[in-house]
């Protein structure tokens, strides 16, 4: 299949111009949208290692590290860079970069052509840039986890007992990056027991002789563990995180999360429509021609996708554990096409009706749009349904005319332009899903599937309020003290994370400034203080496996979101310069 693959100074360029694609796609406008509730308890944690914040946990210690790897190597960056929200999101950066490299490491198994393909196709999964853009372990995982698979299942040669050391370290680094990980290699294991169990005759490619000796390789993964779990020591308390990851993995047995099985199982079409179509085709063609590799993956995606049903506290991120093999069944799928086309190309066959096709995908999706804003087409204005119809009524053309075309002309040509076509349209709606998940305002919302809680941009706004008002009582923006009357959303800690506790003993004085849910009784307050509603924090507004009216919500990524107000409480004297030290009685 690949054997006219590209010449190596080409080959070397491409990867270089994918790499730098992978880094634009993943650093551009990196601390955008801010970090939602789950990713700023990660990044405080690694903020208090490096002791760069106040402590917020009163004479309690900090929680335990859950993603150990991440947190003690983003607690390095935090002792010499700026904390903020970029900064928390390098490691997972840096992880995702390197993910796109990895195919190299089979491309002597898969050939050339397939590893530059499922490189590119790394590179462009909305689920694995979402991830890579993520504060957490699950980049890193990923990481790890593609590292030793693909040095195992790489050619034999010479230095697979070396090659088998480095794959145990990536397990090393895979196990120490979190709760994540666990899910990810229970799907890895269910895989390959259903596909020994299924294809009796299968053998794991690469995993025979010249392995290094079993205790070099768990003396490596013990070791890797341990080096990046105490930020090679550095940071030793990270070590106390490993077991803390097994432990919370644990307890999501007990725990069921907000995000449906249907739900996972939906949202890979929604976020990664290529993938899911090319690996089903990639798929295919493994299962026809009885490929090894390709039946692994296979059973990779099938074992990742149980994992995620059957885990109660699941979550859409799990998805990136079957994008990868889907991506490496997809560039096989792709390859078959791109050598197809180059055999049998004609401007009068693929290329008309590549075009056909496309202008009638484009179509539908203006019927959907059209749909989704309560406009019918001009011939039925004041009946949106209509609009589906006319989208359904152009999928439904286009297949005719492949057919027609396979019929009439031949069908490999016909195959071909619709597969051609396919491509096309699948790398847009990948394109415009990664737009969605990561660049667009309403990304910092809860109106995405991948986050069930989001964190508005108004909370930057809480942020300067507080600033402003730190700067005339202090003369500078980050020395005022601040009060919760409860645990405050990590997020809100975040953003306040340099802000020192304030006391509240008897003998002190009643905190200038004081953050509580809205609805909380004020009674214990020991001052007068005037009070602004502010929101902090959006969850879920549906209930149901999607949003309501699906089909708008997949056009607009606009999805109902529950509010999470707060009051910011300023003491009556400090918010009127002291012209007042407390309220009138008639005040409400």
């Amino acid at each position: 299949m690949n054997r006219r693959g590209p010449t190596l100074p080409a080959e070397a360029l491409l990867y270089v111009l994918l790499l730098a694609g992978a880094s634009i796609l993943r650093g551009a406008l990196l601390g955008w949208p801010p970090l939602n509730d789950a990713e700023a308890g990660q990044a405080l944690v690694a903020a208090a290692e490096a002791g760069s914040i106040p402590a917020r946990w009163g004479e309690s210690s900090p929680p335990a590290p859950q993603a150990p790897s991440y947190h003690a190597l983003t607690a390095i960056l935090f002792e010499i860079l700026p904390t903020n929200d970029a900064i928390a999101r390098w490691i997972p950066l840096l992880a995702g970069i390197a993910l796109v490299a990895m195919p190299l490491l089979a491309r002597g198994a898969i050939g050339a052509t397939s590893a530059l393909i499922a490189a590119m196709l790394l590179a462009l999964s909305p689920i694995l840039v979402t991830a890579s853009r993520t504060a957490g372990g699950l980049s890193l995982s990923l990481g790890g986890a593609v590292l030793a698979i693909t040095l195992l299942v790489g050619k034999r040669d010479n230095g697979s007992a070396a090659k088998s050391l480095w794959a145990a370290a990536g397990l090393g680094l895979m196990l120490a990056s979190g709760p994540s990980s666990l899910t990810g290699l229970l799907g890895i294991s269910l895989g390959i027991l259903g596909a020994k169990l299924i294809w009796r005759d299968l053998d794991l490619p690469g995993w025979g002789a010249a392995r290094a000796p079993r205790w070099q390789q768990v003396v490596v993964a013990v070791a890797t563990a341990v080096g990046v779990s105490s930020g090679f020591g550095f940071f030793p308390g990270g070590l106390t995180g490993v077991s803390g990851s097994l432990t919370t993995w644990l307890s999501g047995w007990l725990s069921p999360g907000p995000v449906h099985g249907l739900t996972v199982m939906l949202a890979l079409p929604i976020y990664d429509p290529l993938l899911l179509v090319f690996g089903l085709a990639g798929g295919v063609i493994a299962l026809r021609s009885r490929d090894a590799l390709g039946r692994l993956a296979i059973a990779w995606i099938l074992g990742a996708l149980v994992a995620a049903l059957v885990y109660p506290s699941r979550q859409v991120s799990d998805l990136a554990w079957s994008a990868i093999p889907l991506a490496f069944l997809s560039a096989r799928a792709i390859a078959a096409l791109i050598e197809g086309l180059a055999e049998h190309w004609a401007w009068q066959g693929h290329g008309a009706l590549a075009s056909v096709l496309l202008l009638l995908a484009a179509m539908a999706l203006m019927q959907v749009a059209g749909y989704a804003s309560g406009i019918g087409p001009a011939l039925a204005s004041n009946e949106p349904n209509l609009s589906l119809a006319l989208a359904g009524a152009a999928v439904g053309l286009g297949l005719v005319i492949v057919v027609l075309f396979g019929m009439g002309w031949s069908w490999p040509t016909a195959l071909e332009g619709g597969g051609l076509a396919g491509l096309i349209f699948l790398l847009a709606l990948d394109l415009s899903a990664t737009w969605a998940l990561n660049f667009r305002a309403t990304s910092a919302g809860a109106n995405e599937l991948w986050r069930p809680q989001g964190t508005p941009q108004s909370l930057a706004a809480v942020r300067q309020t507080v600033e402003r008002i730190s700067q005339s009582r202090t003369g500078r923006t980050d020395s005022l003290p601040i009060e919760f009357l409860v645990e405050p959303p990590s997020s809100l800690a975040w953003v306040l994370r340099h802000f020192p506790p304030a006391t509240s003993g008897e003998g002190e004085a009643a905190p200038e400034l004081v953050f509580v849910p809205d609805g909380t009784d004020l009674t214990t307050l020991r001052a007068d203080y005037i009070g602004q509603r502010v929101i902090i924090g959006e969850v879920w507004g549906w209930d149901g496996i999607l949003p309501p009216d699906a089909i708008t919500w997949w056009s607009h990524h606009e999805g109902p979101a529950v509010l999470d107000p707060w009051l910011l409480l300023v003491r009556v004297d400090i918010a009127t310069l002291g012209g007042l030290t407390e309220l009138p009685a008639d005040a409400p």
